[in-house]
């Protein structure tokens, strides 16, 4: 361990209880100071970007000052740091999956779309995911929950029924007509940008 780390450990021990707010602060600096890299390439090596690897690591120190009083010392701090560090890359990373799955379904429910599209189309892009949330806000609420869980939570069917204390056929039942709901909202939007457009 290094020095920094040693007396880095130690201003966190005081940090029970907090001192004052100059002091707080200066052990969040020392915290950060001593850790940040080795967090910063452990959400490189996981999240393999360096962006995102930059948002989970502010946001595990971040995590880290707000549960501070959970740190009992059982284990060194960069173990604790590391552990948070890699709760919030694997969340991110849930996330990121569902929202691309997410992607993915729009995709095929939108294939009546021209598959070559336009630059004009390739601009509205944003438009058309936009006009997709609209459609899942108009759904009604039991159609509405299942879809938000399944595809931007990434929950299973079976956890979604538990979730809304139902049973898990109906749960697919719901999901079914919502995906034909929105494919019918879609169209008809589609069809309706079309004749706006000529």
């Amino acid at each position: 361990m290094t020095n920094l780390a040693i007396q880095a450990e130690k201003n966190i021990q005081n940090l029970h209880p907090m001192r004052d707010e100059f002091e707080q602060n200066r052990m969040i600096e020392s915290l950060v100071h001593t850790y940040y890299d080795d967090v910063y390439q452990l959400a490189c090596h996981i999240l393999e970007d360096v962006n995102d690897a930059d948002d989970m690591t502010q946001e595990t120190f971040i995590k880290a000052v707000t549960h501070m009083d959970e740190f009992r010392g059982d284990a060194t701090l960069k173990t604790w740091l590391f552990s948070i560090a890699i709760n919030q890359c694997r969340q991110f990373l849930r996330k990121k999956k569902s929202r691309q799955k997410l992607s993915t379904t729009l995709k095929q429910i939108t294939q009546f779309i021209k598959k070559t599209p336009s630059p004009e189309e390739t601009v509205s892009s944003g438009e058309a995911n936009a006009q997709l949330w609209t459609a899942v806000s108009q759904l009604k609420e039991k159609h509405r929950l299942p879809i938000v869980l399944h595809y931007v939570y990434d929950f299973t069917t079976q956890e979604i029924a538990t979730i809304l204390n139902t049973k898990a056929g109906t749960i697919q039942s719901r999901l079914h007509y919502a995906r034909h709901q929105l494919h019918h909202v879609l169209v008809n939007q589609n069809h309706a940008n079309m004749k706006r457009g000529k």
